[in-house]
């Protein structure tokens, strides 16, 4: 009888003791364990995968005959590079080791690769005036040319006319600078032929007008017109004045033509 009165007050003691609040704290440190469990586990997934990987790199490297002096032979070849300039040549050098190319190789393929970006390079023609000639029966002034910049083998330029070499997509550009008092004036480029069915048949590509100032010391205005298009090989290219002895400046600056192949 004495005993279970004196086990009476413990067990009213233990339950006052397990409140609401020490049973979530108690349910938030369980649940905080089971996170952290799986965390470390997912880690260690991750990690078995990593090094499955690497496993299969390394025998794929000695499987080419490479063996651990990729690392070395490729930090020797990118000793002499600034840092930043060098992610690419470090691929390239890494991808060759792999297909089992030498330095040789290597040095040969990138040779070939640059020798194709030289031939690839566009064609630039870039025309400025010498003189001019008049025709009064078909009221036209024609510009001739020098050549002051020529790139690539898709041209051939003479002094009245280019005449393109190869079929393409060009940027054609043209400017005059006028010095007339004639109240309108500009310039026209014409394309004659393109290829065997065309024979001589002329296309204007493009035209540009501009009004002059009737005063005679003011009558200076410019005028620029610019396209793309397709030329045929065989075709020409010819600039021309729509008035008998137009007034011209034949500066470099001012009055110019050209045409870049795209």
């Amino acid at each position: 009888m004495s005993w279970e009165r004196c086990q009476q007050p413990s067990r009213h003691k233990l339950q006052r003791s397990l409140s609401p609040a020490s049973l979530c704290l108690a349910s938030g440190a369980l649940l905080g364990l089971l996170a952290c469990a799986a965390a470390l586990y997912a880690q260690r997934l991750q990690i078995e995968g990593l090094r499955g990987e690497l496993a299969e790199l390394e025998m794929l490297v000695r499987a080419n005959g490479r063996p651990r002096n990729l690392q070395r032979e490729t930090s020797e070849e990118l000793g002499g590079c600034v840092a930043g300039q060098c992610q690419g040549r470090y691929a390239d050098s890494a991808a060759a080791q792999l297909r089992g190319e030498d330095s040789s190789s290597r040095r040969r393929r990138q040779s070939d690769k640059e020798e194709r970006g030289r031939t690839r390079r566009r064609s630039i023609l870039h025309l400025v005036p010498v003189s001019t000639e008049t025709y009064e029966a078909v009221d036209s002034t024609v510009i001739l040319w020098r050549a002051s910049s020529l790139q690539g083998n898709a041209f051939e330029p003479s002094p009245a006319a280019t005449a393109i070499k190869e079929d393409g997509f060009y940027y054609i550009y043209s400017q005059v600078l006028f010095h007339d008092w004639t109240f309108l004036m500009g310039q026209v480029v014409m394309k004659v032929g393109g290829g065997e069915s065309r024979g001589n048949e002329s296309t204007r590509l493009l035209t540009c007008f501009t009004s002059m100032p009737e005063n005679a010391e003011q009558a200076y205005n410019t005028c620029f017109s610019a396209g793309v298009y397709f030329l045929e090989k065989g075709s020409v290219l010819q600039l021309s004045v729509p008035r008998f002895n137009a007034g011209i400046q034949l500066a470099d600056h001012s009055t110019f033509m050209g045409v870049i192949q795209l």
